[in-house]
């Protein structure tokens, strides 16, 4: 793993490593889509980051929320087999998903039993559920390293998801301040808040259908004062059947408004710098 400061690998649909001062943090990384409409964690890079995990280079993951295309529980138990110092940061759901294992046993790398039933065996593992009580009057603040990490309940898009816990992150490392909004629904709501931890945000980590959005590339025009955009969730190419990558470009090119033109990566891989 690289040691720059201030930059970024991306890892699937939304999935990413920041690096700042010499320290890592995992968002999103691991992702199994069971529509397979969004790319998964390619294995190449599944098996690197356990094997980062496993070094203790990485230390700390954090999911914005349980859907399958944000995070896959095997990957992750098998992450807590390879370390069991490893930290584990999300919402009530994922966090309960992960201890409450049932009769079965989560083993070692060497076979070790981790757990035995529902008991958790080692003070060691650290899973820290982020509650809504937490974030009721503002962002809840978390010291991870070279990082500083403000988390957000906020609404999930979509009508039928609504009730889905979803954290927004707002990271301020290697003197930047980045935004990760998991699938938060881009109304003033949610920009208004990022507003009143920072207007001027380094850079925004959007999905893509919110690029391509009028009513929405307006309220960041109003509300905040965004140096990059970096686009993530984009459909797999064999099942962009509608082509919503290309119409998204376009529609970003065309785009008279002040907002800088996103980076848009082809392919989970490629190391970005912040």
């Amino acid at each position: 793993m690289r040691s720059d400061t201030g930059c970024m690998r991306y890892v699937s649909n939304a999935g990413m490593v920041l690096l700042a001062g010499g320290q890592a943090v995992g968002i999103d990384v691991f992702s199994r889509d069971p529509a397979g409409l969004y790319p998964d964690t390619p294995p190449g890079i599944r098996r690197e980051l356990l094997e980062e995990i496993e070094r203790g280079n990485l230390k700390t993951l954090i999911f914005t929320h349980g859907h399958g295309d944000h995070f896959c529980r095997e990957d992750v138990e098998e992450a807590l087999g390879r370390n069991p110092d490893l930290q584990v940061i999300s919402t009530d759901p994922v966090i309960e998903e992960l201890t409450e294992i049932g009769a079965g046993k989560l083993l070692s790398k060497e076979g070790e039993s981790l757990w035995e039933g529902t008991q958790l065996l080692s003070k060691r593992r650290r899973l820290r559920a982020v509650t809504r009580e937490e974030s009721r009057s503002g962002p809840f603040w978390m010291k991870l390293g070279s990082f500083r990490v403000g988390f957000l309940h906020t609404i999930h898009e979509g009508v039928p998801y609504a009730q889905v816990p979803n954290l927004t992150l707002l990271i301020e490392a290697a003197g930047q301040r980045w935004v990760v909004p998991g699938d938060a629904a881009p109304g003033k709501e949610l920009f208004t808040q990022i507003a009143g931890w920072s207007p001027r945000i380094d850079w925004f980590f959007l999905p893509f259908p919110y690029v391509g959005l009028g009513s929405v590339r307006r309220l960041l025009e109003d509300l905040l004062d965004i140096r990059q955009i970096f686009v993530l969730h984009q459909p797999r190419r064999e099942a962009d059947e509608q082509n919503w990558r290309e119409q998204a470009r376009r529609i970003c090119r065309q785009a008279r408004d002040g907002l800088p033109m996103p980076v848009f990566p082809e392919e989970p891989g490629g190391w970005y710098r912040l």
